[in-house]
């Protein structure tokens, strides 16, 4: 009963605050938007000055870039002697110097499969007209490859680069507002004399501990429930698995982070200080959890992200979203996030009672 009072009353707060309600809820949506509208959009044709090229093969690139005599363009290409081109990148961007270099490359290779091919239609001309076999044309035949038939092993098949990313954009925006807001809102109940009063009291410190989880847990369930709904529905994020297991996953990584700002709240006396743990907890989480490729990163750095509980629901909420996997295939990432989340609360429960009077560790017992 003391539980649920303690929850009721943290419910009555939340829903009060509408800055909390909209660091809740609005946040992430609006950053998983502005996200989404940036990642999607269609990648720009790179822009290409050419000089004496052959008109075969202008004609071809003009299927993969805009082409211009003069003026600004990303990079020029000009013809030289014996076939050779050369060009010249005058962009810094990374993603247009990619999109250039594979233009020229894609125009090269048609360009050269049409000129074999014409040669191959002329060389058999000859042969026929002169009823003499074309020396090594049975070769050419046999060493030509038929269009390699692409199939998926998994169900959403060729994702977009946002689809990839927004199981770990989700799993980072959950982790880090819950956080942020658990961690302030713990700091105020202390600042205001809430949680000193509940130190005093006879009340176990679990139940303290359960009462702020269960208070602050559904608020985070709601948001998990709400921004899974709106990423599916609004966004058109696919979801290759079932929907319990990646609300089993969010709503873990949220416990995990409520317990998290609950245990750094305790060594803060500001707001301003809830703040300052951002660099230390959210940065590592971004940087080192699956949202950037690890797979060629150092040795310390795969160790580092070992310990991180992002870490854990980005592999797994990509496993169900994308590859369809089941309960059996991200129990160990279930585990590990379990694992978590018990220390954490544990570790709640211990500085709660090392922080109350000693008087007041233990319920009064009834006379």
């Amino acid at each position: 009963m003391r539980i649920l009072t303690m929850a009721v009353r943290i419910w009555r707060q939340v829903l009060r605050d509408r800055r909390t309600l909209a660091l809740f809820f609005l946040a992430p949506i609006l950053l998983l938007t502005v996200l989404d509208i940036t990642l999607t959009s269609p990648v720009a044709t790179p822009r290409i000055a050419v000089h004496n090229l052959p008109t075969g093969f202008q004609t071809i690139l003009q299927r993969y870039a805009d082409l211009t005599d003069s003026g600004s363009a990303d990079g020029s290409l000009v013809g030289q002697t014996q076939g050779r081109l050369t060009l010249t990148i005058e962009s810094v961007s990374p993603s247009v110097i990619q999109r250039l270099r594979q233009s020229v490359l894609e125009a090269e290779t048609v360009y050269n499969e049409e000129t074999m091919a014409q040669n191959l239609t002329s060389l058999r001309g000859r042969a026929s007209r002169t009823s003499i076999p074309a020396p090594g044309l049975a070769e050419l035949k046999l060493s030509l490859l038929k269009p390699a038939v692409v199939s998926y092993r998994y169900p959403g098949g060729a994702y977009s680069y946002f689809n990839q990313t927004a199981p770990a954009l989700m799993a980072l925006f959950i982790f880090f507002f819950v956080f942020l807001v658990s961690g302030i809102a713990f700091l105020r109940e202390r600042v205001q004399g809430t949680l000193e009063r509940l130190k005093v009291s006879p009340i176990w410190a679990w139940e303290i501990m359960t009462g702020y989880l269960a208070g602050f847990g559904l608020i985070a369930v709601l948001q998990t429930l709400f921004l899974q709904w709106y990423a599916s529905q609004a966004l058109a994020i696919p979801s290759a698995g079932a929907i319990y297991l990646v609300v089993l996953l969010d709503v873990l990584l949220a416990f995990i982070a409520l317990s998290t700002g609950m245990v750094l709240s305790l060594f803060a006396r500001t707001e301003f200080q809830v703040m300052q743990f951002i660099p230390l907890v959210i940065i590592p989480q971004i940087v080192f959890s699956g949202l950037f490729p690890l797979r060629t990163a150092p040795a310390w750095v795969q160790d580092v992200s070992s310990v991180l509980p992002v870490t854990y629901a980005v592999r797994g909420l990509r496993a169900v979203m994308l590859k369809n996997d089941s309960f059996s295939d991200i129990a160990p990432q279930i585990g590990m996030l379990a694992l978590f989340f018990v220390i954490l609360a544990a570790l709640n429960i211990v500085l709660l009672r090392k922080s109350r009077p000693r008087a007041a560790n233990r319920p009064a017992q009834a006379s």
